[in-house]
């Protein structure tokens, strides 16, 4: 059925056909009530399987809202033929942009990212495509990637809420009902998924592979598995490795082979995953001025899916690690001056303060305003001007405290909890009780009590009225007003909560993992909606909103940024030393310049302990079982790269050597080798000396958790590891190295706790109520009474003790529990240097040789002031 130019359709008034296929035919069409040009789908037979694949991609795309998605608009009915109307696209398609050859390595990785991320958004819809191939991926003008013809899409499952049609979509097999005789399969050849081929199971993965296809194309202007016949292609792509992309960089062919293995368990575990692979690829070539992929409309970062990328994750660690930085706060503070971005003056708009930067001879003027130095500062500037308020620990618990800006001074309110938020009528927002885990969020004004008024909050802001609040509950959702939920997510972690000065916008920053200080800065209206998010950030420190709100300001290691509302990215600061920011307010900039360390020492039960770090974060793992080996990692400065950290060995008076880069490690007893995370969905056997790396099965785990805890039995078969699932359904896994065998233990209970005894049929925990629990493989608990916090170090060699640490005093406390008859005896004290915020302690086989690392931080609050403008 042809309609001519001039036919109306409702409100629409057809232009013109711009394409046709076997689906139907798409005008160009003009809609008279919006005065906007929409795209109309017209399907020629409304019968059979081509209306029922047609009313599918309707209702499967109008499930959908995303800015890489194409949207529909409407749905209708001409003269009893169906049609429905989408944006209207102007650009083309990437295979008419393959046609003209290879693209730039840059290009490919971001129209990449883009499609995973559309297609991350059909899969938290329960959306799987299907058919994802250069001609269903659609490049506008405006340089938007667009993932179209959802016309074979498939729904991961039905439910009893799904009407007929929708069900019917949920259940259909892979091999499509029509030509089940035949043996054909729904899908393109060449891009379609081994299971695909195969008629078997699919799901997300199997986008997954079918995008790693695009991307090699696109790298190569070639797919990867291109044969003479689509027989043979078939075959490669279910028998025959893929080979390394030529002209791919070596991080990016990983990616790439990674979406194109022949198993679904070895790719990326979820679009988003692929996504956030691809943009810390991108991200890497150009970190200071880039646009941001996503503005202005939703991100499916506020989904249930966990970013947990192969690439590097830097865990937060009670922001205990750090930067290569200069030796005092005092110095990294000046070096920030002497940093600041730009040259010149500007004049800034009517009622608005300078624009920073803006240097002039001499410089901003900066204030000190602590005089006692602390690892993390939760620090707000006073409405006043004239002072600042922050957290400080006095007598072991954090107390508020008041300083002016213009002379040292200090006034303690009498307030205890940790500070989030002052408003502008000067009332606080404090955090009573346990801050990480959700403690009680309470409005007091200086001189009366506390007033409570939620439970289980992280963070919170006052909004620019200084009446209403916004939380964040748990580290998971944002409630506004309270007990509203307009932002949630199942997996993850939300923080740094901060409102525009004119109250109608939200930032935050969402954690993929809630040890990680990975992340993007995230901007959503009142209601929850996406506006604007950040390019991926590598250890992210806080945010806060320029004082005009033009921008959202984020610090990032020695480097503060700036992104406005158009995704556009500058560096507003520049330093030497990390650069946490702690508040912006009335032209002035709260900064507390920070040189964080871990020192790693080592010695006998009792000390002396003699310092054996390396770099700058050395951080020990573990012992060989005579303590004559220290296997740790260098999780900051040189030690960050983008294969995961540098792991090192060093044996006796001899200096480290690097042996790999991974994530989360342990030695073998024998030092002969280590178990490693390589990344998220591979553990590692790597020799210390000559040998063959090999990859250890992972059976029925999916997925690792980046920053759990790694442990080998005294015996050497045994390792216990957390799996990435959210926490709520994460558990602790044993694998048998001899056997390649994996079993599901008990729930993680927190992946930094956990050892493993010599015969491998015992684990210790840190108890939910104290002390430790000892948990068999048959499920079986004894607790073993302890302080609170209490961890579990490690079995003694001969599987009769356990060892365990807990903090008193701002002591390391190691005892020894006999498990025979349950008697715990001190074992050995250690008193740090600084307040312990951060530890970690490992010991040998007898307990007699001790390595351990601890904070040394110089951090101190400086208040910045822009130049005044001539």
């Amino acid at each position: 059925m042809k309609i001519a130019a001039g036919t109306r359709l409702g409100p629409y008034e057809i232009e013109h056909a711009i394409g046709a296929g076997g689906m139907g035919v798409v005008y160009r069409a003009d809609d008279s009530r919006l005065g906007r040009k929409v795209a109309i789908k017209v399907l020629p037979h409304a019968r059979g399987e081509h209306f029922r694949r047609f009313e599918r991609e309707a209702r499967t795309i109008g499930a959908l809202n995303h800015p890489n998605l194409l949207t529909l608009h409407d749905v209708g009915d001409h003269e009893g033929v169906p049609f429905l109307v989408t944006e209207m696209l102007d650009g083309e398609s990437l295979r008419a942009r393959l046609s003209r050859g290879p693209l730039r390595l840059r290009e490919a990785i971001q129209i990449g990212a883009d499609v995973a991320r559309g297609l991350a958004a059909a899969h938290d819809a329960g959306v799987i495509h299907r058919d994802v191939k250069p001609d269903n991926i659609f490049l506008t003008t405006e340089g938007r990637t667009k993932v179209l013809d959802f016309g074979i899409a498939k729904l991961r499952r039905a439910s009893v809420e799904m009407d007929a049609v929708t069900a019917d979509i949920a259940t259909e097999p892979t091999v499509a009902p029509n030509t089940r005789d035949t043996g054909l399969v729904i899908g393109t050849p060449g891009y379609m998924a081994p299971e695909q081929l195969d008629g078997g199971k699919i799901d997300e993965r199997t986008d997954i592979f079918a995008l790693g296809v695009v991307l090699y194309e696109m790298i190569c202007g070639k797919r990867a598995f291109v044969s003479d016949s689509a027989v043979e292609e078939s075959y490669a792509i279910l028998k025959t490795p893929a080979e390394p992309p030529k002209g791919a960089t070596k991080a990016l062919a990983r990616v790439v082979l990674r979406c194109l293995e022949k198993r679904p368990d070895a790719r990326f575990q979820s679009a988003i995953d692929l996504a956030f692979a691809l943009d810390e690829l991108d991200a890497s070539t150009d970190p200071v001025s880039r646009i941001s992929k996503v503005s202005i409309e939703p991100d499916p970062r506020q989904s249930a899916r966990t970013i947990r990328d192969p690439e590097p994750a830097v865990r937060q660690r009670t922001r205990a690690l750090g930067w290569i930085a200069l030796a005092t706060a005092v110095a990294g503070a000046a070096l920030v001056v002497g940093f600041l971005m730009g040259r010149g003056t500007t004049t800034p708009p009517a009622g608005l303060t300078p624009r920073w930067p803006s240097l002039v001879e001499g410089g901003p003027a900066y204030r000190r305003v602590t005089y006692h130095t602390q690892s993390v500062w939760h620090a707000r500037l006073a409405p006043d001007g004239g002072s600042v308020l922050y957290s400080a620990l006095r007598d072991g618990r954090e107390q508020v405290i008041r300083s002016q800006i213009a002379q040292p001074s200090i006034l303690p309110l009498q307030i205890d909890g940790r500070l989030l938020s002052v408003s502008s009528k000067g009332e606080l927002a404090v955090l009573l009780g346990d801050p990480d885990a959700g403690g009680t969020l309470a409005r007091v004004i200086e001189g009366s009590g506390p007033r409570a008024i939620a439970d289980r909050v992280t963070d919170a802001t006052w909004l620019p009225d200084g009446d209403k609040i916004a939380v964040v509950r748990e580290g998971s959702s944002i409630e506004y007003p309270i007990g509203t939920e307009i932002v949630g997510i199942k997996t993850g972690k939300l923080g740094f909560l901060r409102v525009s000065p004119g109250g109608d916008r939200f930032a935050y920053v969402e954690h993929p993992a809630s040890q990680d200080s990975r992340g993007r800065v995230i901007v959503v209206d009142t209601s929850g909606k996406q506006l604007l998010a950040s390019s991926p950030q590598i250890g992210i420190e806080s945010v806060a909103w320029s004082p005009d709100g033009t921008e959202i300001w984020f610090s990032n290691g020695p480097l503060m940024f700036g992104l406005d509302r158009a995704g556009k990215e500058r560096v507003v600061l520049r330093g030497a030393t990390r650069l946490v920011l702690a508040d912006v307010r009335a032209g002035k900039i709260l900064v507390a310049p920070t040189d964080v360390r871990l020192k790693m020492f080592t010695g006998p039960r009792g000390g002396p302990f003699r310092e054996v770090g390396w770099f700058d974060s050395s951080e020990v793992e573990s012992i060989s079982s005579d303590g004559t080996s220290i296997a740790f990692f260098e999780a900051a400065g040189t030690g960050e790269t983008t294969e995961g950290y540098a792991q090192f060995l060093k044996r006796g008076d001899q200096p480290p050597a690097l042996i790999a880069h991974s994530y989360r490690l342990a030695l073998l007893p024998d030092a002969s080798g280590m178990i490693a995370v390589a990344d998220a969905n591979t553990l590692k056997r790597i020799p210390t000396g000559v040998g063959t790396t090999t990859t250890v099965p992972l059976g029925p785990i999916a997925s690792l958790d980046t920053s759990g805890r790694v442990s080998v039995s005294w015996s050497g078969r045994y390792v216990v590891i957390a799996d990435g699932e959210p926490a709520a359904a994460q558990k602790l896994w044993r694998i048998d190295l001899e056997l390649g065998t994996q079993v599901p233990l008990a729930p993680a209970r927190g992946v930094e706790a956990h050892a493993i005894s010599p015969d491998g049929q015992t684990v210790a925990l840190t108890g939910a109520a104290g002390g430790v629990d000892l948990v068999t493989v048959g499920g079986a608990t004894r607790g073993i009474s302890g302080p609170t916090g209490e961890r579990p170090l490690s079995f003694t060699a001969d599987g009769t003790a356990v060892f365990v640490m807990h903090v008193a005093n701002d002591t390391i406390e190691v005892d020894r529990i006999d498990l025979a008859s349950g008697a715990r005896t001190s074992w050995t004290r250690i008193t740090p240097e600084q307040r312990p915020v951060y530890y970690a302690v490992a010991l040998d086989g007898t307990g007699e040789i001790i390595a351990y690392s601890t904070n040394s931080d110089a951090s101190d609050l400086y208040v910045l002031e822009p130049p005044s403008v001539p």
